[in-house]
């Protein structure tokens, strides 16, 4: 008996075919993840503008404490919601003030941009002492060194930044070497270590806030050319002769000793100030002016 072949169709053409179906599935499955991937990279793009858009524009003054709705709208494609909101607190003393934005994507998990920014202003009663003098403290050793009496002011009462606001808020280490090649970024560090702290053998370049639990040192001929405060919460600070620094905030809860040949543009408050030797000394009112950092991950 004889079939006929008639409408048939062989295991090779229907292997073939399957093959094919597959294929076009996979391109369309590879086309679908690749738009998806798109997706992702502009939604990222787009949280971060908008993140870094929102500090932009408020970042620069205090903000009230608490959280606050900046901006509600859509990304694009696909209309998805977004919201951009701040969270601003305030260290006790109202000195110290830390602000987040965060812009969250609200129907993908984890969908987030975040971005900080802290301010560390001054008192009042420092600023006025330091309109008026370089140095201020209960006690003053070596005060014949001075080029004019009224360079140094007096006072009963040294009290210095709430500073251990910041723990957890800003960089905890210091890497002089890295550091001393690139130079800083206007971060503030806070360090916690119970050991003193001796900055670069040449000094450090940029602007920045330096606080340590005990002391700090700087090196003989060691130069600060940017804008530098340096706090102690519990140590001393010492100038090595010849330092020079261009913009210098020295805060010190013991004694600010400052060797000879130094050169100081801004101001110092301690309980004791010690000069061991003459020292160009010149008030700078802008070293008590507010210091902000630059917008930063959360370390």
């Amino acid at each position: 008996m004889m079939y006929s072949a008639k409408g048939s169709i062989s295991l090779p053409c229907l292997l073939a075919a399957l093959l094919l179906a597959l294929s076009a599935q996979l391109c369309l499955l590879y086309a679908v993840k690749g738009y998806e991937a798109e997706k992702d990279f502009l939604r990222g793009q787009q949280l971060r503008l908008l993140c870094g858009s929102v500090l932009q524009a408020i970042g620069q003054k205090p903000q009230p404490a608490g959280t606050q709705l900046c901006y509600e709208g859509e990304l694009q494609p696909g209309n998805e919601p977004v919201t951009v909101t701040s969270e601003s607190s305030y260290s006790s003393d109202g000195q110290i003030d830390y602000l987040k934005v965060s812009a969250v994507a609200a129907n993908h998990v984890g969908a987030v941009q975040r971005l900080h920014r802290l301010r560390v202003s001054f008192s009042p009663e420092m600023r006025k002492l330091a309109a008026k003098s370089v140095l201020a403290g209960r006690l003053l050793t070596g005060g014949e060194y001075l080029q004019q009496a009224a360079l140094y002011t007096s006072t009963e009462e040294v009290r210095l930044p709430q500073i251990s606001f910041l723990q957890n808020k800003c960089a905890a280490s210091l890497n002089k070497r890295t550091t001393e090649e690139n130079g800083l970024s206007a971060r503030f560090y806070y360090l916690r270590s119970n050991t003193s702290l001796s900055l670069g053998s040449k000094g450090l370049q940029g602007a920045t806030l330096i606080a340590n639990k005990l002391s700090i040192n700087t090196a003989p001929g060691s130069y600060y050319p940017d804008r530098i405060v340096l706090i102690s919460e519990e140590g001393d600070i010492t100038l090595g002769d010849g330092t020079k620094m261009a913009q210098a905030l020295l805060l010190a809860k013991g004694t600010v000793a400052i060797g000879a040949g130094c050169q100081l543009n801004g101001f110092v408050l301690a309980d004791k100030v010690v000069l061991r030797g003459t020292a160009d000394l010149t008030p700078d009112k802008g070293a008590v002016e507010p210091m902000l950092t630059p917008a930063f991950n959360k370390p």
